[in-house]
């Protein structure tokens, strides 16, 4: 197959990108945390992808798939990774308190899902506030649901400056935004209303201000593997991911000193602004964020999901380096000779699972290398974008 593919899908425009298979070309199964990660959001690039109306689609929003009205296609969104099952023993452990937060504001409430995106990130809304509370309370003893009026109140409360950067990570966490359009309820996490976790998350902050907002109280710590049967330590995998993150919320905030709103935009850390009181929350000087000519300049989604790939992960300079030669080729004719891969499309079915199994092809020993793929670095999140935005080929293994 060519390691190349001319992308002209709106007609609009045209783009060399890598093949959709490119994965397949590497050996053994996926042996890192990184690579699994690849391999679980190329399977599920393919399957939103295979999906070719719009009603088969949203119906799919649960996977994170959404509906690109524009080039009439389906494809997995930012809200494909942005789950807790696939953050947990990443960013955070099982039952941690960013793991309820996050859990609650995808409960069903008149806030989620309005998040704007195309994706459809958040659960549906429920209708009606009385049965978005008993969903909410019912669904996890850690849930409260606070009525479009009560949230009014908290929002507006003196607790809340304290509370906002954590009620916007867990949003980001789930790729919803923070806060809900006026009028609107949420499900949250009960220990975002209560004061005394609120200030003493606050005092953690300061005491170790490099963290950002992901202090050990917050995250957890000591957690183990989701791989079925494995009892690894997601400790490694957490401290580079947390390290991550905290580095970009750190660019960020310089960014959005130095330059308010434009120089936040200009930063190359996926970060996002948001005015005062606008659609992202508030600051805090704990929260890493920066406060600049009246809003904030903090992480976005972008520097959330490049931080789950590790740079120097085999399979992700293998991909990086792979969609950064297909780039940089301009015409049909250059993207065509860029070279060729050799792939087997019905090893994708096995990484349906791979998060919980490792992926069904495992060879003991296999060496997880490069598969004669060119290493090298790209720009943040390419190795995402390739997976979300390639045009899958015809006659591709039916994945369910």
């Amino acid at each position: 197959m060519p390691k190349c593919i001319w992308d002209n899908v709106t007609g609009a425009f045209g783009q060399c990108v890598a093949n959709d298979y490119t994965l397949l070309s590497m050996s053994g199964k996926p042996p890192t945390e990184s690579a699994r990660l690849l391999a679980y959001a190329q399977h599920r690039a393919v399957l939103c992808k295979r999906l070719t109306s719009e009603a088969a689609c949203l119906l799919a929003m649960d996977l994170g798939c959404g509906w690109d009205r524009l080039a009439g296609l389906c494809f997995a969104s930012d809200a494909a990774l942005l789950r807790p099952e696939v953050l947990q023993g990443r960013l955070f452990c099982g039952g941690s308190l960013l793991d309820q937060a996050t859990r609650c504001l995808l409960l069903p409430g008149p806030s989620n899902g309005s998040s704007g995106s195309s994706s459809g990130g958040g659960g549906g809304s429920s209708g009606t506030g009385s049965v978005a509370a008993t969903s909410c309370s019912a669904a996890h003893t850690a849930c409260t649901y606070l009525s479009p009026t009560q949230l009014a109140a908290a929002l507006a409360a003196p607790a809340a400056a304290t509370a906002a950067p954590y009620l916007r990570l867990a949003a980001l966490a789930n790729f919803n935004d923070w806060p809900p359009p006026e009028g609107s309820g949420a499900c949250v996490a009960k220990w975002l209303t209560q004061p005394d976790t609120l200030a003493a998350l606050a005092r953690s902050v300061s005491a170790n201000p490099t963290v950002w907002l992901l202090q050990p109280d917050l995250v957890g710590s000591g957690c183990s593997s989701t791989l079925a049967g494995a009892n690894i330590s997601a400790a490694p995998e957490m401290a580079r991911v947390t390290a991550a993150v905290a580095a970009a919320a750190s660019a960020c905030q310089a960014a959005g000193v130095a330059g308010g709103a434009d120089g936040c935009s200009a930063a190359e850390d996926g970060c996002d602004w948001a005015d005062s009181g606008g659609a992202t929350g508030g600051s805090s000087t704990s929260s890493g964020d920066s406060s600049s000519g009246g809003g904030t300049c903090s992480v976005g989604t972008a520097a959330l999901l490049d931080a789950l790939f590790d740079p120097q992960d085999a399979w992700v300079r293998a991909l990086d380096g792979t969609t950064a030669l297909c780039s940089a080729q301009g015409t049909t004719a250059s993207c065509a000779a860029a070279g060729s891969i050799i792939v087997d499309p019905a090893r994708l079915d096995t990484w349906r699972d791979v998060l919980v199994d490792g992926g069904g092809d495992w060879v003991d020993g296999g060496s997880g290398g490069a598969g004669g793929l060119a290493a090298g670095q790209a720009l943040p999140l390419l190795r995402w974008m390739l997976v979300v935005w390639v045009v899958v080929f015809a006659g591709m293994a039916a994945v369910y």
